[in-house]
C-alpha cells in the first residue's frame, strides 16, 4: 500500500522500497511493514515491522513518504526509518531534543503533514497551530514563511495528489502521446490523431481512447525554419499499440527517456478481457521489444522506472481471505526479460 521508491545503494545497486500492509488469520489486526527488495532479481533483502492497527487498518495518509532517504510514518507517534537499514533515524524524541519549543506539541495527526517530494520538503504544524518546514539531513525545523519551495517545472502536482488520495496510481495518468527530443516530434497515435496534432499546434492526444496507434517521428528545426522532408523524412514505425502512450516520468508530464533516447511504450490487447503490455523503442522509433505481462489492465497499481528496469505493481482479489495478493515484475530495459516477484498477501 501507499507509496514505492528506487533506493541508491553505495554500491551502485538499487532496491525498491514499499510498504505492506498484512492481514492476520482473524481478521481483527493489520500489521504493517517496511520492505526492500533487490531490483535485480526481486529478493527480499529487509523487513520491519512499523505498525499494528486492531479492528480496522490505518489510514493510508499516515504514511507520509520519503524526505532525503527518510521514510516518515504518524501512527502513534511521529517516526522517520531509514531507507537502508529500515531503522528509525528520526524520532519525537530527537525532534524535541533540536527544537525544544516542539515539546508536548508534535502532532499525530496525518492532516498536519505534508510532504513535497518534488521540492524536498515537508511542511508541518504543530498542536498550537504553529507551522514550520523540514528539509531533508536534519532535524531542525524551519519556520514557514508562507513561501512554497521550488519543484522541478516538469512535476505534475495534481498528479501527484490524486495518487496520494487514492493510494494507487491511475495508469492513464502516467501515459503522453507526445514527446520532443534532439529536434524530432515524437507522436504516437492513430492516423486521424497524428493528422489533428500536425495541423493544429497543441493538439493533445488522449491515451485512454480506443485507437489503435503507430509512432510516428518527425524532424523540425528549433528556430521554426523550413525542413526539406525530403532530405528529412518523418519515419512511421511498423508497430501497432491499442490505447497507447509513452510512460512519463513519475508524478511529471514528460515522457521518460534513458540515456540512449529509449522510450516505453504502454499498452493493452484489444480483447474482452484487456492485458497489460509494455514495448520499448529506440531514439529513431524503432521497436527493440514488446511484452504482454499477462495480468489485466485493471489490477496495475504502481510502478517505477530506471536506467535499466521496469517495475509494475498488480493486484488481484483474493475471495477466499478477503484480501489482495500483490505482485512486481521486474522488466529488463536491455532485454525485455521479466522477473516476477513470488505472490505475498498483502
Amino acid at each position: 500500500m501507499g507509496p514505492v521508491y528506487l533506493v541508491n545503494n553505495p554500491d551502485k545497486s538499487q532496491s525498491i522500497l514499499s510498504i505492506a500492509e498484512f492481514k492476520n488469520s482473524t481478521g481483527k489486526s493489520w500489521h504493517y511493514f517496511l520492505r526492500l527488495h533487490s531490483v535485480l532479481d526481486n529478493k527480499e533483502i529487509n523487513k520491519k515491522e512499523i505498525a499494528v492497527s486492531h479492528n480496522k487498518p490505518i489510514n493510508h495518509e499516515q504514511l507520509i513518504g520519503r524526505l532525503g532517504n527518510t521514510f516518515f510514518v504518524v501512527t502513534d507517534s511521529l517516526v522517520g526509518y531509514d531507507e537502508h537499514t529500515l531503522e528509525p533515524s528520526l524520532t519525537e524524541s530527537i525532534l524535541i531534543a533540536a527544537n525544544p519549543f516542539m515539546k508536548d506539541k508534535i502532532s499525530r495527526h496525518h492532516n498536519n503533514y505534508l510532504l513535497d517530494e518534488a521540492a524536498s520538503v515537508m511542511y508541518l504544524r504543530d498542536e498550537d497551530g504553529g507551522s514550520y518546514k523540514l528539509y531533508a539531513g536534519s532535524p531542525v525545523l524551519k519556520p514557514d514563511n508562507g513561501m512554497n519551495e521550488a519543484a522541478p517545472d516538469d512535476h505534475n502536482y495534481e498528479t501527484a495528489a490524486n495518487y496520494k488520495l487514492y493510494d494507487r496510481y491511475d495508469i492513464q495518468r502516467a501515459l503522453t502521446c507526445i514527446d520532443t527530443a534532439d529536434n524530432n516530434l515524437y507522436i504516437l497515435g492513430s492516423e486521424k490523431e497524428t493528422g489533428s496534432v500536425l495541423s493544429y499546434f497543441g493538439t493533445s492526444i488522449f491515451p485512454e481512447r480506443e485507437e489503435n496507434r503507430q509512432l510516428t517521428v518527425v524532424p523540425y528545426q528549433a528556430d521554426g525554419a523550413s525542413l526539406d522532408y525530403k532530405i528529412n523524412p518523418p519515419k512511421t514505425g511498423e508497430g501497432k499499440y491499442f490505447k497507447a502512450g509513452f510512460l512519463q516520468n513519475r508524478f511529471c508530464t514528460t515522457a521518460w527517456k534513458n540515456k540512449q533516447g529509449e522510450r516505453i511504450i504502454s499498452f493493452q490487447t484489444n480483447t474482452i478481457k484487456p492485458m497489460f503490455c509494455v514495448a520499448l523503442v529506440d531514439k529513431n522509433g524503432k521497436e527493440k521489444w514488446r511484452l504482454n505481462t499477462g495480468r489485466p489492465v485493471n489490477t496495475f497499481i504502481d510502478y517505477l522506472v530506471s536506467e535499466r528496469n521496469l517495475l509494475l505493481w498488480f493486484d488481484r482479489p483474493d475471495i477466499q481471505n478477503n484480501t489482495f495478493i500483490t505482485t512486481v515484475f521486474t522488466i529488463d530495459l536491455q532485454t525485455g526479460s521479466i522477473n516476477q516477484e513470488p505472490a505475498d498477501k498483502m
